[in-house]
């Protein structure tokens, strides 16, 4: 298979930015580049073998990755509350029943540690991808396959909230969902085996989300359907299964302005998930954090890199350790992406 693709809202003929409902803006964002793929001539960008399972919208979809795991996007079933509306909830699924609903009937169905097949648990898995308030002022996309890393920055309509290159809020978020990495040999490198939706909030569904979660962090919530190494499905509460370079890492921090114009605390480390228990189980494909460097202002350091401080140049690679990398804004900094399929597969 070939490297990864990446998707941006500066793309010429992508979806671009905008202000929409939560599930809405998933749609909108995930449909054009894993599904459809978009663009023309030299400008276009293929679609990842993905497929619409199911639409209603601003009520819910559902996503059916090529390795056949269905991954449901949909509005809460309490809407009255503060802030339940900026928020899509995440499921996942082995298969969904027909007719379809929200939320979703079929076999293995989970929202983190909620079940209706085994687990009454209260809290949900939600993700911000937007809404008709806070969107992305910036996002990118890497996907190979089964295999999807989204990134961006947040802006706020009414408060004036959020983050662009140069500031150093903490507003935006970043998640990986699909095939993990891993590292043990004669694990499956596709199926429900190995499958995860990592990064967002746990919430209970029908109160109040404590914030209106301008911030998102890979390491902040998961969802899954069987454990990694032994493949029996989760009937409980799941284990934490977490992206960090580190064990206990967070890299929960505001952005900096770098005191080092030569950037020599650049240091290249591949991120690993996590699982509670048991250790790191492999690696979020493509995904690298620079340590201290990773925590700059993305214009400062797009100009030590010899770019320029613009949104428009984070399409372009930038050279590290001798391979060509993209930086991805999040809520900390950034992260920095390889499409390399040898950090993938």
């Amino acid at each position: 298979m070939a490297n990864a693709t990446l998707y941006t809202s500066q793309d010429p003929g992508g979806p671009g930015v905008f202000a929409r409902g939560p599930v809405q803006s998933a749609f909108d964002i995930l449909v054009p580049c894993l599904v459809t793929g978009y663009g023309n001539g030299s400008d276009a960008k293929p679609g990842q073998g993905w497929t619409i399972f199911h639409a209603d919208l601003p009520t819910g979809f559902i996503l059916k990755a090529p390795d056949g795991v269905f991954y449901i996007f949909m509005m809460p079933v309490d809407t009255s509350k503060a802030y339940d509306y900026y928020q899509a909830q995440i499921w996942m699924a082995e298969s969904i029943s027909e007719p379809v609903t929200y939320p979703p009937v079929g076999t293995n169905v989970r929202s983190m540690n909620h079940s209706p097949d085994y687990s009454t648990d209260s809290d949900r898995h939600w993700f911000h991808f937007g809404n008709s308030n806070t969107y992305p002022a910036y996002w990118a996309i890497a996907a190979r396959g089964s295999q999807v890393i989204f990134s961006f920055y947040t802006k706020a309509n009414d408060s004036g909230y959020g983050s662009n290159m140069t500031a150093t809020s903490n507003y935006g978020g970043s998640t990986f969902f699909g095939n993990l990495k891993l590292r043990e040999p004669t694990a499956p490198v596709s199926g429900p085996q190995n499958s995860a939706f990592i990064g967002g909030a746990g919430e209970y569904p029908e109160s109040q989300i404590s914030s209106a979660r301008y911030s998102f962090n890979i390491y902040g919530c998961y969802t899954y359907l069987r454990n990694p190494y032994t493949g029996i499905a989760e009937t409980g509460s799941l284990a934490s299964l977490v992206a960090s370079p580190l064990p206990g890492a967070t890299n929960n921090s505001y952005r900096i302005n770098p005191a080092d114009p030569v950037l020599s605390d650049i240091v290249l480390t591949q991120v690993q998930a996590w699982l509670s228990g048991t250790g790191a189980v492999g690696w979020i494909p493509g995904l690298f954090y620079m340590g201290y460097t990773s925590h700059y202002a993305t214009a400062a350091l797009m100009v030590r890199l010899g770019k320029s401080g613009s949104y428009s140049e984070l399409r372009n690679p930038v050279s590290l350790a001798g391979e060509e990398f993209y930086i991805f804004p999040n809520s900390f900094g950034h992260w920095t992406v390889s499409l390399d399929e040898k950090y993938w597969q």
